[in-house]
């Protein structure tokens, strides 16, 4: 979902600039979900550039349990 769509989909109206710091506000989340994930034993990666969730926690459970560990 986009940016956008996110918004519309909350009722909200932002302008451009706004959005820019959102797209870079879930960048950084991004990276810190990652390496968080990481260095949890959350995921592994192989030598063909895919990313496995253990089993059998789903991708939602794991950032679940990010935000809690106090990454919000």
């Amino acid at each position: 979902m986009t940016p956008e769509q996110t918004l519309e989909k909350h009722g909200r109206d932002i302008s451009g600039p706004a959005l820019s710091a959102m797209d870079e506000y879930a960048k950084q989340k991004a990276i810190e979900f990652m390496k968080w994930a990481l260095e949890n034993d959350k995921i592994s990666g192989d030598n063909y550039g895919f990313a496995f969730i253990h089993h059998p926690e789903t991708a939602e459970t794991v950032f679940d349990q990010f935000i809690k560990s106090g990454n919000k």
